[in-house]
């Protein structure tokens, strides 16, 4: 018998010595054949036979082995099925290959389906580079090019001493507030510790001032003092006879957030009228006089000294050594915030509500708009999306400036109904105190209830029924 010869059913083969059963064998489409290895044979397992032979055919074949794929093709189609004896359960696994002369490639597409994901991370990650970097750039134009500390740096600092003391051009009390009732307050706390800030005379015998300048002081260990220097040796001293804090201070945020930063001085002696002046202040709770875009002053007794405040290469200088002037600016009116409450209950059930006056500190070159619309945090100072929405002027006006460290307690004055009035507390704002700084001011009026609350017979304050 010669070698390779099949046996009957197609399942062996005779190597010259034995038969070998046949591992691998292709069916044909139609089923009546069977591919050897070397030629096609009938199917035993077919019932009838085909008219033509697989050769007649132009299908293309693929044969896989466990030692390699032969191929085989005469003509090429879009796709074709090819038919794989499955090495375990010798059933048949169909497949679609795709057209083998194409374009889209097997690999091709493995490598685009790995490359795809790739390049959009990179894309997102450099999306997010950028941005920070146009965050950073933004943002570091207001610190970096912006050494002024309270005042225009193009304007000479004097005229905001000027405009304090109401000297010279600025000595119009109808034109522009007395500063004299804005006074220094000076004290120190149980550790010995010296502290001080601004306030504003309301009456005689009453100072308003924010609630963090001395919520800490001792009464007896702490003074009021008038004039437009408080080391003058002619100005006057004042001793405190009473410190009251607004209620709802304790129950505010450690961010000032809900404006409870108001407190009351009760002075032992009357204020000299010859000397200072009593300010207006708004006694209305449900005040509808702001209107955005007013003219506001505010003034107070802020630390320019260089080692005591952040005013870098801007620090001041006066003939007593150490700076001690009272200075104004004026700036414009860009939120009204009103009715905030902290959800607390305090004395006797009450609930008191907050508020807020703030204004921003224009550059010459009006480009660090902090409250322009959709603006609410600068790097210099954080967040400040709780004075809410609006819109702000970039111009900034010829004594534009902002409050720094010291001015705490000093007062905001606007012209209602022909007066100028108090209508707020300086509160806080950034450190650097430069160009974008928001100031954040104690709305006076929202608190006008427990300002008359506090007075008494002896001792009334001025605005109150």
């Amino acid at each position: 018998m010669d070698i390779g010869t099949l046996s009957p059913d197609g399942h062996y083969q005779w190597d010259g010595e034995k038969w070998l059963p046949i591992q691998l064998l292709t069916t044909s489409e139609d089923g009546f054949w069977l591919w050897n290895g070397n030629e096609w044979i009938p199917n035993p397992l077919a019932n009838t036979s085909p008219n033509l032979t697989p050769e007649n055919t132009t299908e293309s074949r693929e044969i896989q082995t466990p030692q390699a794929n032969v191929h085989s093709q005469q003509n090429v189609v879009s796709s074709q099925q090819v038919v794989y004896p499955h090495q375990y359960t010798h059933q048949q696994v169909m497949l679609v290959r795709p057209q083998q002369n194409g374009w889209w490639t097997t690999n091709k597409i493995i490598a685009l389906v790995v490359l795809i994901p790739v390049v959009l991370i990179l894309l997102v990650a450099s999306l997010v580079v950028f941005s920070g970097f146009l965050f950073v750039w933004a943002n570091s134009v207001d610190i970096a090019e912006t050494p002024e500390f309270g005042f225009r740096h193009d304007v000479e600092a004097s005229l905001y001493e000027d405009l304090g003391a109401n000297r010279g051009s600025f000595s119009s009390v109808v034109q522009y507030p007395d500063f004299s009732s804005t006074v220094y307050i000076y004290g120190e706390d149980s550790d010995g510790e010296f502290w001080s800030g601004s306030g504003v005379i309301i009456s005689e015998y009453w100072v308003l001032t924010a609630a963090h300048v001395v919520e800490d002081l001792l009464v007896e260990k702490s003074w009021v003092f008038e004039g437009s220097d408080f080391e003058d040796p002619d100005g006057y001293m004042y001793e405190i006879s009473e410190i009251i804090l607004h209620p709802g201070w304790e129950s505010d945020s450690e961010l000032l957030e809900n404006g409870m930063d108001i407190a009351l001085i009760s002075l032992e002696v009357g204020i000299d009228l010859s000397r200072s002046a009593i300010a207006a202040w708004d006694n209305m709770p449900n005040s509808e006089r702001l209107e955005i875009g007013a003219l506001l002053y505010t003034s107070g007794y802020g630390l320019y000294d260089e080692g005591y405040s952040e005013c870098s290469s801007h620090c001041l200088v006066d003939e007593s050594g150490s700076y001690s002037q009272r200075r104004a600016w004026s700036n414009i009116l860009d939120r009204d915030i009103k009715n905030l409450n902290t959800d607390e209950s305090y004395v006797n059930d009450d609930v008191w509500l907050g508020g807020f006056v703030v204004y921003d500190f224009d550059s010459p070159g009006g480009n660090h708009n902090s409250l322009a619309q959709g603006r609410s945090s600068t790097l210099q100072q954080g967040s400040y999306g709780y004075v809410g929405e609006g819109s702000s002027s970039a111009t900034p006006l010829n004594l534009e400036g902002t409050s720094v460290a010291g001015d705490s307690g000093g007062p905001t004055f606007a012209l209602l109904d022909g007066e100028w009035t108090v209508i707020g507390l300086t509160s806080h704002g950034s450190p650097t105190a430069n160009y974008g700084d928001v100031a954040v001011n104690t709305r006076v009026s929202s608190h006008s209830l427990w300002i008359c609350s506090v007075q008494t017979p002896n001792n009334p304050i001025l605005g109150c029924e």
